[in-house]
């Protein structure tokens, strides 16, 4: 029971527990929270913490938890839920003197949970997914009960469609998952993603008696109350202002300071490029040089790595294509012949070798080319030192062999036309592409002899061959000369050379007046009017050759996005930028710098960090009902700063009576202080007293 003779519940639940329940009896002071306590209003979140006081002689040991969502803590007044979160995971601390005491257990706000929850795909696929999806997937992850959710009304995408309210624009506000995982896939936690749009909007994210505010401590106006999951809408609320003595104190505890200024404000956009656009392939050292070439199987002069056997193929990246007798196969009979044991042992040692020169269709391997002369009677190379090259190997035809165990078929293959040999299978990067181009490059060689594919025994071919692709984003096809809706194919083609030298490059078909320094290759730029949003499909298909190549090999093929050169800074060493503005020099203090893992647009090329709002980039084009205009977030922001930290503000510290109205969107005022309105920043709230000892900062 409060003070006022108010009934109070803690309930504890443990995860997927169906026993009986067990009465605990409170201590003195049985139920206390903590709300963060932080001076600039602009922190993302101020989450908190609660301590339960049992009185007993059982150590209820039982209870420490390893896991951050084992134990849930309920904190119910009047049958109204005032607080929810988990015991504090690994946090155990008792007297061990007498049989009786007083156990003291941690706990943390639901939302602080986040912390140690990584970020989930919503499907299967990297998506775009809306600003309210990851307030929504960040608040449901948290598994709290609160009661309701405030959001302010702040933002539109029009002012004429604020006026009506008719929008919630954070449905209509997307970015790119892909922004939640690095490099190597790692994901980033909720609490960061939460954050992150807390910052981007200016706003500050509060848990506050069993409810959850997003608190915009410069609106003044509505704010939309939803339930615990944000799926209805059942209010509007407009908070109202409060007087200190009318509410009353609970205790003689009372301070003021005086909160100075900062000299400098500066917001840094954290880009997240887009770069390469194809995954990272990883090659084997599968063949070894074994001596001289003798008339047995080793007369090839390799032998097959086998922990890697079958070519280096890596069937997590890569989508490879086989084609026996010209019907595709699946990789399941691929890899059955890799490891077939009987019947055919004198070719077990060399599968992966042999494999190579048995079927049509395409692998990744680490491959030569070199010429085969004869010298004192015996096949040796021409040279006494191999050089190897990480390549995508496209085989167009077989050599002549028996069927062996009747997997293949017998006789020639020959790769058909228009057959696909290589696409991806992990997502190629989700993003908006606009401000630059892709730029497709790599160099190309050719063998003529099935037999010798992975080491050719002459120095290969300088026929003209076509190269077959097709690239899809979104709605959007490229036909070799624009972007259209229609399914198209393109090609690039490599004309032949009379004196060859292995390699040949895809030829740069960049030309004048499209700046992009420092990229060559093939390029396919995207018009200022175009909007691509999307993950890349790629797909080569079947080369055009001419004469009797039998294989085609790519290295270092790549494709990269690029920006123009316009809209590169002259500075632009990295992919961050930044927004800063002094704010009073008068001061001594530096503002730290705030950092933003979700921004706008300011042609900053292909990012995953970049909001779109509709089929457009968000940049500066977003109403605020606070400055009655379209802004640019991170210039809002400082502006914010500006006006908030132009002179000192005042902070007060009281203990008054824990009115049930008290919310960190309530306006209080002080009769003592005229002309003055205070917003609640945190504090401590004694239950049992029913006493607040709350902290006020100037509004």
């Amino acid at each position: 029971m409060t003070l006022e003779n108010e009934p109070c519940v803690i309930n504890i639940e443990k995860k997927d527990y169906t026993g009986q329940s067990t009465e605990l009896q409170a201590g003195e002071t049985p139920f206390t929270i903590d709300i963060d306590d932080e001076d600039f209003l602009y922190t993302p979140t101020r989450f908190s913490t609660a301590k339960i006081d049992i009185v007993g002689c059982d150590y209820l040991q039982g209870i420490y938890s390893t896991s951050y969502q084992e134990y849930r803590v309920t904190y119910l007044k009047n049958g109204k839920v005032r607080w929810c979160g988990f015991v504090k995971p690994e946090a155990y601390t008792q007297d061990y003197v007498t049989s009786k005491f007083t156990l003291e257990i941690e706990c943390l706000s639901a939302l602080s949970t986040l912390e140690y929850i990584d970020y989930a795909k919503k499907e299967a696929s990297l998506q775009f997914v809306s600003l309210w999806y990851l307030f929504w997937k960040c608040i449901t992850s948290a598994n709290g009960n609160y009661t309701s959710i405030y959001i302010p009304y702040v933002y539109s995408d029009s002012k004429d469609n604020y006026k009506t309210g008719s929008v919630n624009v954070l449905e209509n506000l997307t970015i790119s998952e892909q922004n939640f995982f690095d490099e190597d896939g790692k994901a980033m936690k909720l609490k960061e993603v939460l954050e992150s749009l807390c910052k981007l909007l200016s706003w500050t994210c509060v848990d506050f008696k069993g409810s959850l505010y997003f608190v915009d401590c410069d609106h003044t106006g509505d704010y939309w109350v939803y339930d615990g999951t944000l799926a209805t809408k059942s209010d509007t609320y407009t908070p109202g202002t409060l007087i200190i003595q009318d509410i009353g104190f609970k205790g003689g505890n009372h301070t003021l300071d005086i909160l100075g200024g900062y000299t400098k404000c500066t917001v840094k956009d954290s880009n997240y490029n887009v770069g390469d656009i194809f995954p990272e392939q990883k090659y084997y050292v599968l063949l070894e040089k074994t001596g001289d070439i003798d008339e047995t199987h080793e007369k090839y002069g390799f032998k097959p790595d086998l922990e890697h056997a079958g070519n280096g193929l890596d069937k997590d990246q890569n989508i490879m294509y086989y084609y026996f007798g010209g019907v595709e196969q699946t990789e399941d009979l691929v890899y059955n012949f890799l490891d077939y044991s009987s019947n055919w042992p004198a070719l077990l040692p060399y599968k992966g070798l042999y494999l190579s020169y048995l079927y049509c269709g395409s692998t990744i391997m680490r491959t030569t080319i070199v010429e085969i002369v004869e010298k004192d009677g015996k096949r040796v190379y021409s040279t006494n030192e191999l050089s190897y090259d990480n390549c995508i190997a496209i085989f167009m035809q077989s050599a002549t062999l028996p069927d062996p165990h009747s997997l293949f078929p017998a006789g020639t293959m020959t790769l058909p036309d228009g057959k696909e040999v290589l696409s991806f299978k992990k997502d190629l990067p989700l993003s908006k592409y606009s401000d630059g181009a892709f730029f497709i490059s790599g160099n190309i060689a050719q063998s003529v002899d099935p037999y010798f594919h992975v080491c050719s025994s002459v120095v290969g071919s300088g026929e003209e061959i076509k190269l077959n692709f097709s690239l899809q984003i979104g709605s959007y096809y490229w036909n070799g000369t624009e972007w259209s809706t229609a399914e198209s194919k393109f090609d690039i083609t490599i004309k032949k050379e009379d004196t060859y030298s292995q390699y040949r490059s895809i030829p740069d078909t960049k030309v004048l007046g499209q700046w992009y320094s420092g990229s060559n290759g093939y390029i396919i730029e995207i018009p200022n009017e175009l909007n691509l949003m999307g993950s890349p499909v790629f797909k080569m298909y079947t080369p055009t050759v001419d004469g009797n190549v039998t294989a085609v090999y790519l290295k270092d093929f790549s494709m990269k996005f690029v920006k123009k050169d316009s809209e590169k800074k002259e500075e632009e060493n990295k992919s961050d930028r930044t927004y800063e503005n002094v704010v009073n020099g008068e001061y001594v203090n530096e503002l730290d710098e705030i950092e933003l893992k979700i921004s706008t647009y300011n042609k900053d090329g292909a990012c995953y960090s970049k909001v779109a709002l509709g089929n457009i980039y968000l940049t500066d084009n977003l109403y605020s009902a606070i400055e009655l205009k379209p802004v640019r977030l991170e210039e809002s922001l400082i502006k914010r700063i500006i006006n908030r930290y132009d002179h000192t503000r005042i902070k007060l510290t009281q203990e008054i009576n824990n009115l049930d109205e008290l919310s960190p969107i309530s306006v209080l005022s002080d009769n003592y202080m005229v002309n003055k309105k205070f917003m609640i920043t945190g504090g401590t709230i004694d239950a049992a007293m029913n006493k607040f000892e709350c902290k006020m900062i100037e509004k």
